[in-house]
């Protein structure tokens, strides 16, 4: 794992490190002496270990000697002197290591300072960048000058083999001046290097000592290690979690404030008292230094070459579910993962990842960002024919309903808005077999799409509706009359409909369960088509096509993005033209609809003002409190109406946390009836908001439908959806129930609630969240957020907010014209 701290100020830190160093420091307690790395600290002839002269000189700005200032503003305490980098091996490692005799736990030691240099070499590849010039136009590469400091224990005196790598923000050019590091690089290539480090320790680990690694997400355990001692030896991470447990918080961000905060002194034991005093706790949990041994040489080294190369191969399959294209520093992460466990370390991720940059396969593309991208040659010609099957349907005008019989319809509704007239005539009126509806949340899109089937049906037209989640396809049907499933069940139907006829099957000549072909006289509507990826919305074409039928794409390409990869309904919004929904009609405040506005334009920082000045932004000193302070809040009305009042956050265990505390609220209230039942971890009372997880048309319930628990046993609940039906649930065959006063803003996509209570901040937040989180309330949205994620002026959460994470297609960068760009180094960047 590698995590970064906050920039280091002044020489402090390296004292720090320094002070804990010391040459015996086995028996008489420290950490073992630093040791210089990078090629600037090689081109210094700094070698060998760190003596407190140089780098105390070094982090002040001066040169090793401190005779001659190397940088602006030397030996000032407010001066931004470097990055602690802190690479920490696996717990499973770390608690081997502490069980072994002396001379394997020495090989343990060597395999994690190699991958540590493994890392920092990745790092001094792509990310050791300065600048100089006018300006600081002109970017150079530069050499890292850096101390590694390998640690033994946590804070809590736990096995914890761990490295600081102080890396200097004095660098060295090329011509052997000096000038300070571009830092966003290193952040921008952490998880990267993160992922080098672990899969170098695991091929030396497997190399040196023949244990067995196991992948687990994207790091790696060694198979075989007692996970009660594990457990044992987790206090520190323990406490952390006890934190955030105290503050009702989760997530990386939080964790490392928690870690901040409960982080006392470190004390500094002989390592060999502290390797007796572990060695004892694990013989107390039957493990000891025999059954360490045990494990050792179980695993055979094996280095084969060929699955090597096919690393990054599986690596760009993985990467292309999700997105369109990457940056090689996205293919150097997830190779380096897969290779975990498997051989392959630093050099032989990244001689993968540079083959397959050079093969037929990829098509390098313009820069997006700064940084080159590249897609697959299979994703540009999928996006490609996509693209092409929708301009060719536009010439198809066999769904085109007479301009009078439309106008006739949409005059007699007054209700409709003159965008809304205009959006009809251009889906039934309108020229070609594919039309695009792009209308910002709350601007009546079902509505316009219910006088749409009307007319479509009325002039002889079938109607069918698809989207992509079991609840937006609900919530289309009883918003527009128009039957619809999910966009998964909708293919699955078409392919087993257009399968080739077994004549030997006895339902041939077909029957009432027999799947439904699309015909030219089909409509199909596809409702939030701003969610849907690039394969699934092609597959549908090629079907809508073949067919001859029309395709209506209704969505928001600015409110959340697609899971799968591709940004598809953006570019046909472009190619052919969309008519467009800016009227909004949700909000009954005019100030609270240009909000929304605003949010979608990413206008952040005006929006935040706004709410402020109109005290519907809360601010507390932590999050544990402001959480307190929407709890409190939702009550005054959540607890009599929770129907009307949906509290929203991006973590999933900040709602589980937020759904216990407004349950806890009810039933202080005596709002709740008597008796409950445990479903996935929930107590449910008559009376409690409701969230259904996973779709079931036996039971009539949608993932994200909400409801009101109406009567309750052991083997059943009894349901009223929002949507006004009841339902019985058999909680044998279906378990899939949360509390549903929270819920994610992922969930909350396409909901609508009287007053929302919005937990902002975390790494989540984005402008395509924040834009569906203020868009949901007829009446009144309110933001929470602690000072920490706010910032000073809420200009750290402006920010955020204001990023947009919005997906789009390859084919939308450009591939890159074919030439020989200049390298600064033989894997280095190019410029």
């Amino acid at each position: 794992m590698l995590s970064i701290s906050p920039p280091m100020k002044g020489a402090g830190q390296g004292n720090y490190y320094l002070q804990l160093a010391r040459e015996d420091y086995y028996l008489e307690g420290g950490e073992p002496p630093g040791r210089w790395v990078g090629l600037g600290a090689e081109a210094l002839n700094l070698d060998g270990v760190v003596d407190r002269e140089s780098l105390h000189n070094l982090l002040s700005g001066f040169d090793p000697k401190g005779r001659e200032a190397w940088v602006q503003n030397p030996g000032s305490n407010d001066r931004q002197s470097g990055w602690d980098l802190t690479f920490s091996a696996p717990k499973s490692v770390s608690v081997l290591w502490s069980q072994l005799p002396s001379g394997e736990r020495t090989s343990i030691q060597e395999a994690h300072a190699m991958a540590v240099r493994a890392a920092v070499g990745y790092l001094e590849d792509v990310a050791a960048v300065t600048r100089r010039g006018k300006g600081g136009l002109r970017v150079e590469a530069a050499k890292f000058i850096g101390a590694v400091f390998e640690h033994g224990t946590s804070r809590a005196q736990d096995p914890q083999i761990h490295s600081h790598v102080l890396i200097l923000n004095t660098v060295l050019r090329e011509d052997g001046s000096t000038g300070t590091l571009r830092s966003r690089d290193i952040f921008r290539h952490k998880m990267a290097a993160g992922a080098v480090y672990r899969a170098e320790l695991a091929k030396e680990l497997q190399r040196r000592l023949g244990v067995e690694v196991e992948r687990v997400k994207g790091w790696f355990e060694i198979k075989g290690v007692s996970q009660s001692l594990i457990e044992e030896f987790s206090k520190r991470r323990q406490e952390v979690e006890e934190a955030l447990a105290k503050r009702g918080v989760s997530g990386p961000e939080a964790a490392k404030i928690a870690a901040l905060d409960t982080r006392d002194k470190k004390a500094h034991r002989p390592r060999a008292e502290l390797l007796a005093e572990w060695q004892g706790r694990g013989v107390a949990h039957g493990w000891s230094v025999s059954q360490a041994l045990g494990i050792v040489r179980q695993g055979r080294w094996v280095e084969n070459r060929k699955q090597f190369s096919e690393l990054s191969a599986e690596a760009i399959a993985k990467l292309t579910q999700t997105q369109s294209y990457f940056s090689e520093r996205d293919l150097v992460r997830h190779t380096a993962e897969a290779g975990q466990g498997r051989g392959a370390g630093a050099a032989e991720v990244r001689q993968s990842v540079k083959e397959r940059l050079k093969s037929k396969e990829v098509v390098p593309l313009k820069a997006e960002g700064g940084e080159r991208m590249y897609t697959t040659r299979e994703m540009l010609e999928l996006e490609r024919d996509l693209l092409r099957m929708a301009e060719e349907r536009q010439t198809d005008d066999r769904h085109r309903v007479p301009l009078t019989k439309v106008l006739r319809e949409t005059e007699s509704k007054p209700e409709l808005s003159d965008e809304q007239k205009s959006a009809i005539e251009h889906v039934t009126a309108g020229k070609g077999a594919i039309a695009v509806v792009a209308g910002m949340a709350g601007t009546g899109k079902s509505t316009l799409l219910g006088v749409a089937r009307s007319i479509w049906e009325a002039a002889g037209f079938e109607v069918r509706g698809a989207a992509l989640s079991g609840k937006a396809a609900q919530g289309l049907q009883d918003g527009s009359g128009i039957q619809s499933f999910t966009i998964a069940s909708t293919l699955a139907e078409l392919r087993k409909a257009h399968a080739p006829v077994d004549f030997s099957q006895e339902a041939f000549g077909g029957s009432a369960g027999s799947p439904k072909r699309l015909t030219p006289r089909t409509v199909l509507v596809v409702d939030e088509a701003g969610m849907v990826g690039t394969r699934q919305l092609h597959e549908l074409l090629k079907w809508v096509r073949e067919a001859g039928a029309k395709l209506v794409l209704v969505g928001d390409a600015k409110q959340l993005q697609p899971i799968e990869a591709g940004g598809p309904f953006r570019a046909l919004s472009e190619q052919l033209g969309a008519a467009e929904l800016t009227e909004i009609k949700r909000q009954r405040e005019g100030w609270a609809r240009q909000a929304v506005t605003d949010m979608a334009r990413g206008e952040a920082q005006s929006v935040l003002h706004e709410f402020a000045a109109r005290d519907r932004l809360r601010i507390e000193d932590s999050r544990k409190e402001v959480m307190d302070r929407l709890i409190r809040d939702w009550a005054a009305d959540g607890v009599r109406a929770p129907e009307q009042n949906l509290i929203l956050t991006n973590s999933n265990d900040e709602v589980r946390e937020l759904n216990r505390r407004a349950q806890d609220e009810r039933l202080k209230a005596r709002a709740l009836g008597d008796g409950s039942v445990r479903v996935q971890g929930d107590h449910l009372y008559p009376g409690d908001r409701v969230l259904f997880t996973r779709n079931s048309r036996l039971y009539g319930v949608m993932n994200g439908s909400l409801g009101t628990v109406q009567s309750l046993s052991e083997r059943s609940i009894r349901v009223t959806l929002d949507t006004g039906r009841t339902v019985s649930i058999p909680l044998a065959q279906y378990e899939h129930i949360r509390l549903g006063y929270a819920a994610t803003t992922h969930k909350a996509q396409g909901m609508t609630a009287e007053n929302t209570y919005i937990l902002a901040g975390g790494s989540m937040q984005d402008r395509e969240i924040s834009y569906v989180q203020v868009s949901r309330a007829r009446g009144k949205s309110v933001l929470y957020v602690d000072k920490d994620g706010a910032g000073e002026a809420f200009s750290d959460l402006g920010r955020q907010m204001a990023q947009s994470r919005a997906k789009k297609l390859a084919h939308s960068l450009g591939e890159l014209t074919p030439h020989k760009p200049s390298k600064d180094r033989e894997q280095g960047r190019e410029y």
